[in-house]
């Protein structure tokens, strides 16, 4: 598989878990996932995940967004509470749901 990771500063700490997935040729899919869900469980990432800033209420709000290229389809949540990797809600969005994007409640 020919393939590239591209990030920011943030998502530094999931290439280490995307190479991984990579290398036991996990579908693109799960490589994305797997290194995002490192970055939103990683407390020194402060824009995303549990290291994020909470909303003005002082509650924690996730958002997250997946797609595959090769479908087009895509998934995102936004305001989420109460999960840790919204990657993961957003990919179920994606998979399992004739909607594409939740919010809130």
């Amino acid at each position: 598989m020919n393939a590239a990771i591209l990030t920011n500063f943030e998502g530094y700490h999931g290439i280490d878990a995307s190479i991984k997935a990579m290398t036991d040729n996990k579908n693109m899919l799960d490589v994305l996932e797997e290194g995002i869900r490192e970055v939103e469980s990683n407390p020194l990432a402060n824009t995303v995940g549990y290291g994020g800033a909470p909303n003005i209420l002082g509650e924690m709000e996730l958002d997250a967004a997946i797609m595959d290229g090769n479908t087009l389809q895509v998934g995102s949540v936004g305001a989420l509470q109460g999960f840790i990797h919204p990657i993961s809600v957003a990919r179920k969005v994606m998979e399992l749901l004739p909607h594409v994007m939740l919010v809130g409640e």
